[in-house]
């Protein structure tokens, strides 16, 4: 199978790559699929604000997913999540896209829902992608539910609020995120509970053939 990927747009090339990947599943294709994603984030990444400030989204308006992927695209030395359903691939495509600018990701995740009730496979398949990347992952059952849908970004930034790492969130759910930047104190506080939840966590390593 031959594709002519010159005159396509960037966004089309892309979207065939990921196509072709599925099909094929080639790591040459996949290592494509990333080169086309660190291009593509390269055109909206963004720095985060100077000075201490407040920042909110909402869904299904949309500026919820679209301050999660500012908040991700402006880290530029670590990034904590907690999570409690993660199957969004546009999240994970930016999270990848973070590590290969050399962010240090750590992300625990709610056992049940992400793993042992994955029923169609696509938590285990974001998953996966991430500590292929270089991504620590760790799943937690130790609780009825982990909840937790938080990120720390560089020890100072801080994002929170009801909104899982999911396609529904963005498309089908009422949700909300609030981003508190440069806020170090609230970002500490949040930090010493990702690593209670952190600690009382089981290391994934990935499902094969993903």
């Amino acid at each position: 199978m031959h594709l002519n990927y010159s005159k396509l747009s960037l966004g089309l090339a892309t979207a065939l790559l990921i196509s072709y990947s599925t099909v094929l599943q080639a790591k040459t294709t996949e290592a494509l699929v990333i080169d086309a994603l660190i291009r593509e984030f390269k055109s909206i990444t963004t720095k985060a604000p100077a000075t201490t400030e407040e920042e909110f989204g909402f869904s299904p308006e949309g500026s919820a997913r679209a301050l999660i992927l500012k908040f991700i695209t402006s880290t530029t030395k670590t990034l904590d999540i907690m999570s409690y359903s993660f199957t969004s691939i546009e999240i994970t495509d930016a999270i990848i896209v973070a590590i290969k600018r050399g962010v240090k990701v750590r992300l625990v995740a709610d056992h049940r829902s992400n793993l042992s009730e994955d029923r169609i496979g696509a938590s285990h398949k974001a998953l996966t992608r991430l500590v292929q990347a270089g991504a620590q992952v760790r799943s937690i059952k130790k609780y009825a539910i982990h909840h937790d849908k938080v990120m720390i970004s560089d020890g100072k930034h801080l994002e929170s609020g009801s909104f899982n790492f999911s396609a529904a969130a963005h498309t089908s759910n009422s949700e909300n995120v609030s981003v508190r930047w440069n806020n170090p104190k609230a970002a500490a506080i949040y930090t010493e509970h990702f690593l209670s939840r952190w600690n009382q966590g089981t290391v994934f390593l990935g499902t094969e053939n993903i």
